[in-house]
């Protein structure tokens, strides 16, 4: 009798796999904001407070509204600026402006629960060193973090823009590296197993700066600051998209050979707890 053959089953794209796409906006606007209620309930679960980091943009305007309106738990909510454009917060292109006009304006936030960048008060490099301090002393563990994430034309995402100079691209990608053996780590001893070479357990914030300076010469603002290895360590990450164009160039990446240097999201997209949600 001949033996048959089994065919390999093509494997799924875990990038792919994270996309969920909604038809209708009014359908994308509620799962985003149940997204993150949900996800905000679960770091408060295991934790005292939850820092939820926000990126700027056009696409989370309607998002960050609704849920200022939101019954939440807001004395344990903590808010900070995943990237900010350099520039007076006043100023149309400002990330804090964003926020003052749409989740600020809740009665529920408290002024001390809200960190940003004082870029209105100090020097560029000035400021990307305080706004680096501040964030150190406030967040003590990456995992009460949620990640509220967007993605630009070119595929760049927080102000990380194609080409990154080496030594930061290998900063995110040790990051990524370091998060993935702690996750295969605590699968294991979830599992009952032993874990001989326990990955070791870094402080949070390593000696490296967790704030730094990027530059575009491409959109508003040259001068931009951004939060780097938080992200790939956040208890869960969503992105949003918004647009047809948008998710082609999703589908792009996601097939792409090229790394992050080429396509700065990918170290978003290769967060273990990515949701990606669009529409059109």
């Amino acid at each position: 009798m001949e033996s048959s053959e089994q065919i390999p089953q093509p494997k799924t794209n875990p990038i792919i796999k994270s996309l969920k796409w909604c038809d209708l906006e009014a359908q994308w606007l509620q799962e985003a904001v149940e997204m993150i209620r949900s996800s905000i309930m679960s770091v408060l679960r295991e934790h005292p407070r939850c820092f939820l980091g926000l990126s700027g943009g056009s696409t989370p305007r309607k998002v960050y509204e609704q849920l200022g309106s939101m019954m939440l738990p807001w004395d344990r909510l903590y808010f900070f600026l995943i990237d900010e454009r350099y520039c007076p917060p006043e100023s149309e292109d400002s990330n804090q402006r964003l926020l003052k006009e749409t989740l600020l304006k809740s009665p529920h936030i408290h002024p001390s629960h809200v960190l940003v960048p004082r870029c209105g008060d100090l020097a560029y490099r000035e400021c990307i060193a305080d706004y680096d301090q501040r964030l150190r002393t406030t967040i003590a563990d990456p995992k009460m973090v949620i990640a509220v994430m967007g993605m630009g034309p070119d595929g760049h995402t927080a102000s990380l823009f194609p080409h990154l100079n080496e030594p930061l691209c290998d900063a995110l990608d040790q990051a990524q590296r370091d998060q993935r053996a702690l996750e295969c780590d605590a699968l294991r001893i979830q599992r009952g197993q032993e874990v001989l070479e326990p990955h070791m357990v870094r402080c949070p914030w390593p000696n490296a700066q967790e704030v730094v300076g990027t530059s575009t010469e491409v959109f508003a603002v040259r001068d931009r600051l951004t939060v780097t290895r938080l992200i790939p360590r956040a208890h869960h990450c969503l992105l949003l998209l918004r647009g047809e164009s948008k998710r082609r160039l999703f589908e792009e990446i996601a097939h792409s050979s090229e790394g992050g240097g080429r396509w700065p999201i990918l170290w978003v997209l290769n967060h273990p707890r990515l949701v990606t949600l669009g529409a059109p």
